[in-house]
């Protein structure tokens, strides 16, 4: 079971549906929390977890293996998921899809855009 509160902290849970930039040599946990989003009903929660990733559309930069940019199974507890980001193509922009399945059958995914770069800003 990937269930896991303690390795969701707050501070790293994105509430809003973009990501800073990434370098692609940092490997960074980012997740989406369902509570900052609207919520669920009453008494339900997450029972399960996916997350999956592809090429933005209007990316201007290809990555012919978005998935490689996961790194691991995502993690999830009551109202959040999460996962670790390593590598990706630099100038690509990436669209992280978090599907969590909700203890009443039903799923609520949320698209977080993130752009991989090889420069600090």
């Amino acid at each position: 079971n990937n269930k896991n509160d303690l390795c969701l902290r707050n501070e790293q849970v994105a509430p809003v549906k973009y990501f800073a930039q990434k370098l692609v040599s940092a490997k960074l946990f980012r997740g989406v929390d369902w509570t900052k989003t609207g919520g669920f009903p009453t008494g339900v929660t997450i029972v399960g977890a996916a997350v999956s990733v592809a090429v933005h559309p209007l990316s201007e930069v290809i990555d012919p293996n978005p998935s490689a940019i996961i790194f691991g199974s995502p993690v999830f507890d009551d109202y959040r998921i999460a996962v670790v980001l390593i590598g990706g193509v630099p100038g690509c922009r990436y669209v992280i899809t978090f599907t969590p399945t909700l203890s009443d059958g039903q799923i609520d995914p949320e698209q977080v855009s993130v752009m991989v770069t090889d420069l600090q800003n």
